[in-house]
């Protein structure tokens, strides 16, 4: 997608160690250390707080129940869309993903 494009635009107001960028695929398959991730990167002690309690109250559903991960996002759609179209759209998002990962950080490598 075009996250770089927007993300980029808080950077004219803040500066980059000010801003905490997270995929939703990560917090999906990782809450707890997502959670942590996020405390300690607003300076809060993350012994502090009850995780357990932070992700059930964030996913607001029944922390027993099993999670779908949400990372597998290329065997998710690979097969709903056709090769070319999925050619067209990585070499579209590429230039974004990479720009992306360069200025934050974040891994596209399961994206499309």
């Amino acid at each position: 997608s075009l996250y770089v494009v927007h993300l980029s635009r808080w950077l004219k107001h803040f500066e980059r160690r000010n801003l905490l960028v997270i995929k939703s695929e990560d917090f999906f398959e990782r809450p707890k250390a997502t959670v942590k991730k996020t405390l300690e990167f607003l300076n809060l002690d993350p012994s502090e707080v009850n995780l357990e309690k932070v992700v059930a109250q964030v996913y607001n559903a029944n922390t027993a129940a099993p999670r779908q991960s949400t990372n597998s996002t290329e065997s998710k759609y690979k097969n709903q869309i056709s090769l070319k179209l999925r050619q067209r759209l990585q070499s579209v998002y590429k230039p974004y993903n990479e720009a992306l990962t360069a200025s934050f950080g974040i891994d596209t490598t399961d994206w499309i």
